[in-house]
C-alpha cells in the first residue's frame, strides 16, 4: 500500500512501506550507548500503536499535506506492529509512580516519572526577586493516601508558575499532579526536582484519580503539613540539589 494516511486506524502491519502523518504525544531527549544525541517519543492516535518503524527524508509527494518544518516522515515495513487501543480520549496519559518505590529506589532514575499527591507543604520561592546569578526554586512536599511524602522542588519558571498557582488556590487538600520530573538524592535522601522544559504540573485537575485521592484522604484525621523537622532542613536540602 503505496499511499498517505491521516488515520492510524486505516493501516495493516503487514503492508509496506506506507507513509502516515502522526503526532508525538510526548518525547525526551536522549543519548545512545556511542554518546550520539536521539530522541525517544511515543505517537498515537484513537485507535492504534504502531512500533517498529524508520524515519526518512524521502518520498514525501504530497508537499500541500506538510505541517512540520522539514521533510521527515516516519515509514512503517511488513516489520511494523499495530496494536489496538483504547480511545484515547478516555486516557490522560499519566504514568503514576508508587511513592514507597521511588523511595525504595525502584523507579530507575534516568527516567522521568509523574506523581499524583496531595501538597502538604509548600516553602518560599526565593531569592524574593529574580536573579541573575541564580534561578530561582520553591521547595514542596506530596503526600498519598498512605501518608507517604515526598519533598520536592521546582525551579526557574516552573517554580514561579507553581508558586502564583498555588496562592490562587487559597486552601488545603489540594490535589498535585507533576509530569516528566526526575529524582535525585541529598545526603542519600530522595528528592525529586523538575527536569527542565519537559516537566509540567496541575492542580485539582479533573481526573478519577485525583478524585480517589480525596476521598481516601479526607476520611482520614491527619495533620496536613509536614514535621518541624522537614522545615527545619528544606533549605540545606534544596540549597544541596541546587542547580545553577
Amino acid at each position: 500500500m503505496d499511499g498517505y494516511h491521516r488515520d492510524v486506524s486505516a493501516l495493516f502491519p503487514w503492508v509496506g512501506p506506507t507513509i502516515i502523518r502522526i503526532k508525538v504525544f510526548r518525547r525526551a531527549e536522549v543519548t545512545d550507548e556511542h554518546g550520539n544525541p536521539g530522541l525517544d517519543f511515543i505517537f498515537v492516535d484513537e485507535h492504534r500503536e504502531v512500533s517498529r518503524f524508520k524515519i526518512t527524508s524521502d518520498n514525501w509527494i504530497k508537499n500541500e499535506n506538510l505541517i512540520n518544518k522539514h521533510d521527515y516522515v516516519i515509514i512503517l515495513s511488513n516489520e511494523s506492529v499495530v496494536k489496538t487501543l483504547d480511545p484515547l480520549s478516555n486516557n490522560h496519559f499519566f504514568e503514576f509512580k508508587d511513592f514507597a518505590d521511588v523511595i525504595n529506589g525502584k523507579h530507575n532514575v534516568l527516567h522521568s516519572l509523574d506523581l499524583i499527591g496531595v501538597i502538604s507543604y509548600i516553602g518560599k520561592l526565593s531569592p524574593p526577586s529574580i536573579s541573575s546569578y541564580r534561578r530561582r526554586s520553591i521547595p514542596f512536599q506530596i503526600k498519598n493516601e498512605r501518608n507517604i511524602e515526598l519533598y520536592c522542588i521546582a525551579y526557574g519558571e516552573l517554580a514561579e508558575d507553581l508558586y502564583e498557582s498555588w496562592k490562587k488556590m487559597n486552601r488545603t487538600n489540594i490535589v498535585a499532579v507533576i509530569r516528566e520530573w526526575k529524582i535525585t538524592k541529598s545526603d542519600g535522601e530522595i528528592i525529586v526536582i523538575d527536569a527542565g522544559g519537559l516537566s509540567s504540573f496541575w492542580f485539582d485537575p479533573s481526573i478519577a484519580e485525583a478524585e480517589t485521592i480525596i476521598k481516601n484522604i479526607n476520611k482520614k484525621d491527619d495533620d496536613t503539613y509536614p514535621s518541624s523537622l522537614f522545615m527545619k532542613n528544606i533549605s540545606e536540602k534544596m540549597a544541596a540539589v541546587h542547580i545553577d
